[in-house]
Parts: structure tokens; C-alpha cells; sequence
């Protein structure tokens, strides 16, 4: 009875002082609940008094900050509460005492709101308190038993339970880790494939076939959307091989096949997509899907959701062509100009699809010659209405690429006149790490073009004129940067600009892949997911300081007239030159080339002013393996070659003159080439050496 009257007061007074309690009143309450429950055998009550005790502390932990404190973090009564309650139950858990599961579900959910408040100070206490043995074990060990009997699936408060620990560990799996600790959690990632390799994940999808606009239930919260989430944060997650090799199989059911893709659009990567047996039908689905549910006021919930999964998908190059090859352009053009769409809902996540389809060049064509179009974009950015800011972003990206952006590439730069030292190009969810980086630069000195209101967003009109007035751009890669289609508008124009590029990961194990993977290609990464920020940063101003050197360096080379005198002989060689070096015949082997019979080859295939001048001191045998590299990443090597061409002699590479590379010295490649296969994209034809 005394007991019960303590902790009455204590909980009074922490709901009475709510938000405005100080860490040492908080502390003090927790010191006598930590005497009581040690004080207390029977277990029962200790359960009651448990509950009775969180009760307040379940919304204070969510929404203040106090729990930050790395003291409370440490505190015994957490300890307890993990200990005694939460791996205790998951021990029970074939136990049929619905009290004391309701009090699991409870103090689940109180270490996910708890977990909400990691940070760099506090984050050692975070892993005392999660990374345990025993928890992490009962965990996986459940997880296991779901996935391969099926069993708990009707155990709602269980499954809650399990979805909020699933969360408090994708909150810390925010953080940097280092390899120990990914792997003292491996089981719980392995867990969770086990789950959704199952069958019963597929007949949970397939539960969705008429009433996919349902509310879920537990089961289905829990394998459809707080699982594949809790993969997205695992370094592993980009190549959940027995998970993919399930959902991405040719079913034949195109309602299931949907549904899966639904699933898989927020974790897939770019070589997920390549490893599909038929990519193509993702587009196919998705237009099926989309086109009968467009007209139906019946699925309207379900028209969005598929709009809003597509746009996970269109990141993916692979996709992006499946879907113009597929016709899917007018759909989705029907979607942003017909006034019955909501804006918010259809017409801007259709606007961000057509935008990230605007990297493809057949589509502009597209969207140039259908002026209704056209005209209806330009009418969406004059609109300034309050509460649909996002559509007119979204318009006004689209309006820039089609109208503004190559015009804007071919404007000269005004070498060493920049404004900014270094533009920030990142993704508002990623605002926390790159904010302190901006922080960080400017205390040094720098100045810093940062968009604070990345989440609104600044016009691409003037994230441009800040890119073309920064020295440096930093390119800050995660996967929601490489899914952001405004980040990859953002770093296409710095790349084409041939801005100087600096990359910076800041998501842990990210590896940049896709359209981001071809920009950043041959340069060096900044590695901040992994690696404690002071030594991070100091990467980072080393790297800084590095390019200073190399360009300060440049500046000392001759001017620009005499530059393009000395370079005669490369960009603009004398007839003269020409006329003898188109005369020297060539051995039909390119492995018996010399120097003078690379230059000679290149010259003769008006390549003298692009590629001649990266190639010059090339000899036969390394002109093949730059071809054999070539054919392994064409697309690749191509964004490479131009832009280390315009770095240096700032010149542009034509797509012409290389692929009138790649097919002229096919006549030369012998046939035993150890590297020169049949790729996917074509059917080489390659002829022996004349050897007579």
C-alpha cells in the first residue's frame, strides 16, 4: 500500500510537470522505482507496478528531449524494464497471461519512443541497452519461429511487441555502426529474410487481391511495412537474395506481382533491378494497374498508392526506358493536366515521375511537342498557392530541364570568379549530418551555399546559379539523395556543368550505384556513414585542400592563348599533320599499334580534337583495354572520357564521336580478346588479326 502511494506521487509529478521536468527530478523518480522493484518478489506485482510507472513516462519519452540525457539512458530502471519484462516475455511467449503481454506491448513501445532521442552523446548508452545477447537472441529466435511455422500470427499485442523493438533498432541502425556490431545483430536481420521468404507473406499479399485499400492488421503491419523499413536501415539491405528471388520471380498472378513490387520499391537498388529475369514487367504491371484504376472513384485510394509506389521505381534507369518503351508517357501526362486529379495525391507525384523520366532523351522529345502540355506546366509555376508549394516545385524542375537546362550548360564559366567556395547538394531527410557539416565548413571560414529550407525546396533556377557560382559542389550520397529526383536534377547540371566535384557518403555501407554511381565515377568518396565526424570532416578539408592545390597549380600552367597554341598539335593539328598521319597504314592487329599508329586511327576518324588529346600517348595494347572497359560500362566510361576530357582541356566529347570510336576499332580487335564478350546491350562483331 505504501508502495502504490509512492509511486502515485512520483507519476503525479511527472504528468504534472510534463515537458518541463529537469533530468535531476526525473532521475530522482527513477531512483525510487528502481528501490521498489527491488524490494518487491512476487511477480505479479512487480508487473503492476511496472506498468504503473511507464504509464507517464510513454508520451514524456517521445516527446521531450530529457531522455537524451546519457545519465537516464544508463539508468537501472531501464535495465530492469528490458531485463524483467521485455526478455523475460519473449521468453514466455508460448505463455497464455494476456497482463503481462499488454505490459510488453507497453514498454516495447516505450524504448521505441525512447530510441527517438540517439544521438552522438548518448548513442554508447543506446548500445548497452540494445546490444544484448539475450535480447537480440529472443528476438531473432521469435522472428525464426514466425517465419518458419507461422506461429504467433494471430498474437496481435506479440506482434506489436516485435514491430516496435523492430523499430527502436532501425532507429539506432540510423547511426553509424562498426562491423561488430552488425554483426551482433545479424540474427535479427536474418530473422526478419526468414519472414519475408516465407509463404505466409505471400498469402498476405494475396489477401490484398480485393481490398487492397484495407486497413492492415498486425500481421500485416508487421511483414508488409515495418519489416522491409527495418531492412532499409541494415547494411545488408541491398541484397536480400532469398527475399528478392521470391517476389521478383515471374508470378503469374500480375495482382501478387503488384503487390510485391509495392513492397520492394522503397529497398531495391539498381542491381536488384539488373538481377530480375524480366524487368520489362514492372512497367507493365504498373501501367495495367494505373490505367484500369485512373476512372474508378471506387480505387482512388488505390490509384494513389500505385503513383506513389511508382515513383520509388523510376529512380532505376533500367525502369525508366521499360516505361517509355511501354508507352506510359501519356498516362501519366493525363494525370497532371486533367483537373479531376488531386493535386497533392496525383498531379505532383506525376509531375516528379515525368521529371525523373526527363533524363531520357526520347522523352523531352515528348513532352517539347505536346504544347498543351507544355503550356499547362508553365501555367502550374505562375501558381502561388499556398498549400501546393510541392506541385509547383515539381513543375517548375520539369519546366527547367525542358526549356532552361541546356542552355544554361552551354553558358560559359568565368574561371575564378566564384561567389561560394563550396554548394551543399543534399537531401532534406538527410539534413541532420549535413547541417552540422555546413556548420562546421562556415565556422572554418568557407563560405557555404546551403539551402537551409531544403524541405520546401529553393527553384532550380537558383540551385543552379549557386552551382555555377561554387568553386566546389558536395555531393551528399545516401539512397533517399539517389532517390530524389530535385538531388538528381541537382547533380546532373553540376556534372554537365563540369562543376568540381566533391562526393561525401553519409548514409552507412551506402554504395553509390545507378545515375549517382555515374556521376561520382573515378573520384574519391568522403566516407562520413562509418567514421566519427571529426575525423570525417578532416577528410574532408584535407580533400578541399587537395583540388586547392591541383587547381593552384593549374593556374601557373600558360595562359589560355598560348594553352591552345602549345595544344595545336592535339585540338587543331596542321594539314599537314593531318594529311601524314592519315597516311600511315595500320596493322590490321591492334596489339602490333604503336604510338603514331594509335593517333593516326584517331585522326583518320575525325576523333583528332576529342579523344586524341586523352589518348596521345597510348600505344595498341592499352587502346584495347581501354575498349574492353568500355564494352563492360559504355555508358559509364562515356560520362567518364567527357568528363575528363572538359576537366583538362575543356572540350566536350560528342555521344557521336565515341560510339564512332567504339565502331571503328572493331575492325582491329582480335577475336581472341580475352575481355571482348557479348554484352546485353549488343552482338559484337569481331574479326581475327591478319596475321599474313
Amino acid at each position: 500500500m505504501v508502495y502504490n502511494t509512492l509511486i502515485d506521487e512520483h507519476c503525479s509529478t511527472i504528468r504534472r510537470t510534463g515537458s518541463d521536468i529537469d533530468a535531476e527530478q526525473l532521475k530522482t523518480s527513477l531512483d525510487v522505482f528502481v528501490s521498489i522493484l527491488k524490494e518487491t518478489n512476487d511477480y505479479k506485482l512487480k508487473c503492476t507496478f511496472i506498468g504503473k510507472m511507464t504509464s507517464p513516462l510513454i508520451n514524456l519519452s517521445y516527446k521531450n528531449k530529457i531522455f537524451a540525457e546519457s545519465d537516464l539512458i544508463t539508468h537501472e530502471f531501464l535495465i530492469i524494464l528490458r531485463d524483467e519484462i521485455i526478455i523475460d516475455q519473449f521468453h514466455r511467449r508460448n505463455d497464455d497471461d494476456h497482463i503481462t503481454q499488454k505490459l510488453l506491448q507497453q514498454i516495447t513501445l516505450f524504448f521505441t519512443n525512447l530510441s527517438h532521442n540517439i544521438n552522438d552523446s548518448n548513442i554508447l548508452g543506446f548500445k548497452h541497452l540494445l546490444f544484448h545477447k539475450i535480447l537480440i537472441d529472443e528476438l531473432a529466435n521469435c522472428l525464426n519461429e514466425i517465419g518458419t511455422y507461422g506461429k504467433y500470427l494471430d498474437d496481435f499485442v506479440l506482434l506489436r511487441s516485435i514491430k516496435y523493438l523492430l523499430l527502436t533498432y532501425k532507429n539506432y541502425l540510423r547511426h553509424p555502426l562498426i562491423d561488430n556490431e552488425y554483426s551482433q545483430i545479424k540474427s535479427i536481420f536474418s530473422g526478419v529474410i526468414q519472414c519475408l521468404c516465407s509463404s505466409f507473406i505471400v498469402d498476405m499479399i494475396t489477401s490484398l487481391k480485393y481490398n487492397f485499400s484495407q486497413t492492415l492488421n498486425d500481421s500485416q503491419v508487421l511483414f508488409l511495412d515495418t519489416m522491409p523499413f527495418y531492412l532499409q536501415w541494415y547494411s545488408d539491405y541491398g541484397n536480400p537474395d532469398n527475399f528478392l528471388r521470391i517476389l521478383l520471380t515471374d508470378i503469374d498472378d500480375d495482382e501478387i506481382q503488384v503487390n510485391a513490387y509495392r513492397c520492394l520499391g522503397k529497398i531495391m537498388m539498381e542491381a536488384d533491378i539488373k538481377m530480375m529475369t524480366n524487368p520489362s514487367k514492372i512497367a507493365a504491371v504498373y501501367i495495367e494497374f494505373i490505367s484500369n484504376t485512373i476512372n474508378d472513384p471506387y480505387q482512388k485510394e488505390r490509384f494513389h498508392s500505385l503513383l506513389e509506389s511508382l515513383k520509388n521505381f523510376v529512380q532505376h534507369d533500367q525502369v525508366k526506358s521499360e516505361l517509355i518503351e511501354h508507352n506510359a508517357l501519356p498516362l501519366l501526362v493525363k494525370c497532371t493536366v486533367e483537373n479531376q486529379f488531386d493535386p497533392i495525391k496525383v498531379q505532383q507525384i506525376a509531375l516528379e515521375i515525368l521529371l525523373a523520366l526527363s533524363f531520357n532523351n526520347d522523352a523531352c522529345s515528348f513532352f517539347r511537342q505536346n504544347q498543351d502540355f507544355m503550356n499547362h506546366i508553365r501555367t502550374l509555376v505562375e501558381n502561388h498557392i499556398a498549400d501546393q508549394s510541392g506541385l509547383q516545385r515539381a513543375a517548375e524542375g520539369l519546366l527547367w530541364k525542358l526549356e532552361e537546362e541546356e542552355k544554361a550548360v552551354a553558358k560559359p564559366s568565368v574561371l575564378n570568379l566564384y561567389k561560394y567556395d563550396i554548394m551543399i547538394s543534399y537531401s532534406h531527410k538527410d539534413q541532420r549530418i549535413c547541417h552540422q557539416i555546413h556548420e562546421q565548413l562556415v565556422k572554418d571560414g568557407y563560405q557555404v551555399w546551403f539551402d537551409k529550407d531544403c524541405l520546401r525546396g529553393s527553384t532550380m533556377v537558383g540551385i543552379a546559379n549557386a552551382i555555377e557560382n561554387s568553386k566546389y559542389v558536395l555531393i551528399c550520397m545516401s539512397n533517399t539523395y539517389k532517390q530524389s529526383v530535385y538531388c538528381h536534377s541537382e547533380a546532373h547540371y553540376a556534372f554537365e556543368r563540369g562543376c568540381r566535384l566533391i562526393p561525401i557518403i553519409i548514409e552507412p555501407n551506402y554504395k553509390p550505384d545507378g545515375w549517382l554511381g555515374i556521376i561520382v565515377s573515378g573520384k574519391i568518396y568522403v566516407e562520413f556513414g562509418n567514421v566519427e565526424f571529426k575525423l570525417a570532416y578532416e577528410k574532408l578539408k584535407n580533400e578541399i585542400s587537395e583540388q586547392e592545390y591541383e587547381n593552384s597549380n593549374q593556374s601557373l600552367l600558360p595562359s589560355s592563348g598560348e594553352k591552345d597554341q602549345m595544344n595545336t598539335v592535339f585540338l587543331h593539328p596542321e594539314p599537314l599533320a593531318i594529311v601524314s598521319a592519315a597516311n600511315i597504314n595500320l596493322p590490321n592487329c591492334i596489339r602490333e599499334w604503336t604510338h603514331d599508329h594509335v593517333r593516326s586511327f584517331l585522326i583518320r576518324n575525325g576523333l583528332g580534337n576529342t579523344l586524341l588529346p586523352l589518348l596521345t600517348c597510348m600505344d595498341g595494347h592499352r587502346l584495347l583495354q581501354l575498349y574492353e572497359i568500355c564494352l563492360l560500362n559504355r555508358e559509364s566510361m562515356y560520362q567518364s572520357l567527357k568528363f575528363e576530357l572538359n576537366e583538362k582541356h575543356r572540350v566536350l566529347l560528342p555521344i557521336a564521336d565515341y560510339l564512332n570510336f567504339l565502331h571503328e576499332i572493331k575492325l582491329y580487335i582480335p577475336l581472341n580478346s580475352s575481355n571482348v564478350k557479348t554484352t546485353q546491350y549488343s552482338l559484337l562483331s569481331l574479326t581475327f588479326c591478319n596475321v599474313l
